[in-house]
């Protein structure tokens, strides 16, 4: 059951789709996801944008707003979204002044030239096709610009969200509309939600960190612990609180979820009591490989029997970390983590391991790049206020990347960072770093590797280069900032791309190969899973040959190794 988003249903149905494992969706709407010859197994319970878009260039057609602007997701959802509304438009005559893709992570100078573009433009209709998340985004810059007085037409990823509509204090969305989800019932399901009894457990983590997340207060670990203030009690009225948990205007959506799982309720229903007319005998079983979780817990073969990695366990990073303090002698110390399985189960053993060795804690502070920015303040006033002049950040890099562009503002420099792999070793990282707040980072790294001809392989882009490759000309697009003529007749372009110019020369993300110890772990991945199927074909008659090989996944994980 899932995704959520199309982005990301759309690269676990591309994995799973040649095992035949569904994938139901109760909120991707991407028109791509219904090519049926890329994702064979992908099924949802929800329209997809191929009629949402012609609906939305109709609704703006019928109020006669015939000049308009355009914003969009820049990602599989709104860029196929939008290109289907565009393409009705201009058959209705629409016109568009502008059309700019944005995200969520985009930097600062990327929304001040959206805003710049809205005040300068003469339009005054934007049609908004973009996620919930971005849109928040944007409507928190907008207000600072006070860019109130535009007609905004939206897609149903934001125009019916509540939480958005309550953070326009400033009224730049009023008059907004749009097409949204249709209105829906599950009878018992808002009682189902509220009834938090199961989850009221002593021994269930899951129920405090829920609990006192839901009331902003905290539960006494032991008797003997200090008087808190704001302490949990356990009885506290779920119903009377109002957040996204007891959100009950998501009731559309659940709805979809709800079907989705009737629908396979049903079907497994009908095969398991066809008695003799099918075979019974047929056990669904989709597992998983994956090169690059770190996590602990992964570990669990209960919870995760299928699940394999190509490098250690944060169980190993966690305690070297703390034997790397420990050397040091650095024993007083804060701490930053991704607020997620990586950073939170990689602090977990980390604190244990440094209170066995004398090692205090300061103050531990959990953080998710899409956290509020009074988030990302009250950090930085924490750290500000501390006296530990040690950090040890158990970040992605993405994470790291945002808390750098804050820490830069406030010149949060003269503390000594100690790091997990998820950062320590990026160069982009370290290149960002202008206000060279990392300065004498340490850390764990993934050990380098070298492997024979993949720069090679990489760099060679024949293989995509053609004239009908969707694929190669967006690539070649984005890596040299440049244009291809669309036909002979199109008018000359500035920056247009001749399709010689020099990858090699380039340096990014894809020619990387500081990056090499991370693809060093896929390649282990991929022989590891073609020597096993190698042998397996190749046993003759010794084995039993007409068993079936499972999708697996395979992971990568940071090492002992200091940076």
């Amino acid at each position: 059951m899932g995704e959520t988003t199309s982005t990301l249903s759309a690269a676990i149905a591309t994995a799973i789709g040649p095992f035949h494992i569904p994938l139901i969706s109760h909120y991707s709407t991407c028109a791509c996801l219904s090519d049926k010859t890329k994702y064979p197994s992908f099924l949802r319970t929800i329209p997809s944008d191929y009629f949402q878009s012609r609906a939305l260039a109709q609704l703006v057609k019928h109020f006669g707003w015939m000049w308009v602007g355009a914003i969009r997701t820049d990602d599989d959802y709104g860029n196929s979204g939008m290109a289907a509304f565009t393409e009705t438009a201009q058959r209705l005559g629409i016109c568009l002044e502008y059309s700019v893709p944005f995200f969520r992570m985009d930097p600062p100078d990327k929304i001040q030239k959206i805003t710049d573009l809205i005040k300068a433009s003469t339009s005054k209709v934007i049609v908004g096709f973009l996620s919930g998340m971005d849109m928040d985004v944007l409507l928190y810059e907008f207000s600072k610009h006070n860019l109130s007085g535009y007609q905004w037409v939206g897609s149903e990823g934001w125009i019916f969200d509540f939480q958005t509509a309550a953070r326009d204090k400033t009224h730049i969305l009023d008059g907004a509309i749009g097409l949204s989800i249709p209105k829906a019932h599950v009878s018992g399901l808002q009682e189902f939600i509220l009834d938090v009894t199961p989850l009221n457990s002593s021994s269930n983590d899951l129920f405090i960190e829920f609990w006192e997340t839901m009331f902003s207060c905290e539960f006494k670990r032991s008797v003997s612990a200090a008087q808190i203030q704001g302490e949990c009690t356990g009885r506290e009225d779920v119903a009377g609180v109002k957040n996204s948990f007891t959100d009950m205007s998501l009731m559309p959506i659940l709805n979809n979820v709800y079907k989705g799982v009737y629908a396979v309720a049903h079907s497994l229903h009908m095969i398991l009591g066809c008695n003799k007319t099918c075979n019974t005998d047929v056990q669904p079983q989709p597992l998983e490989i994956s090169h690059y979780s770190t996590c602990a817990c992964l570990s669990d073969k209960t919870k995760y029997p299928s699940f394999l990695r190509t490098i250690p366990s944060d169980y190993f990073q966690s305690r070297a970390l703390a034997q790397l303090v420990k050397h040091f002698g650095w024993m007083w110390v804060g701490a930053i983590r991704t607020d997620d399985d990586y950073g939170n189960n990689g602090m977990a053993a980390f604190t244990e391991t440094a209170q066995r060795l004398g090692i205090c804690l300061e103050y531990s502070v959990p953080f998710f790049r899409m956290d509020p920015p009074d988030k990302i303040q009250k950090i930085t006033d924490l750290i500000k206020a501390s006296t530990s002049k040690v950090i040890v950040a158990f970040l992605s890099h993405m994470d790291m990347d945002v808390l750098l562009h804050e820490f830069s503002k406030h010149n949060l420099s003269g503390y000594q960072w100690v790091g997990s792999e998820g950062w320590i070793f990026d160069f982009q990282t370290a290149a960002r770093d202008k206000t060279h707040i990392l300065d004498g980072a340490i850390g764990l790294s993934i050990p380098k590797a070298h492997v024979s001809g993949l720069q090679e392989f990489i760099l060679d882009v024949t293989p995509l280069n053609s004239s009908s490759n969707d694929l190669f000309i967006e690539f070649w697009e984005t890596m040299f900032s440049c244009e291809f003529k669309r036909s002979v007749s199109a008018a000359q372009i500035q920056g247009e791309c001749t399709g010689r110019e020099d990858v090699a020369g380039v340096k990014n993300s894809f020619t990387d190969m500081s990056l090499m110890p991370i693809l060093n772990n896929v390649y282990k991945g991929v022989y590891a899973v073609a020597h096993a199927l190698h042998m397996i074909l190749g046993c003759n008659k010794t084995c039993n040959t007409d068993v079936q090989p499972q999708p697996l996944e395979h992971r990568r994980q940071g090492t002992q190794e200091i940076d």
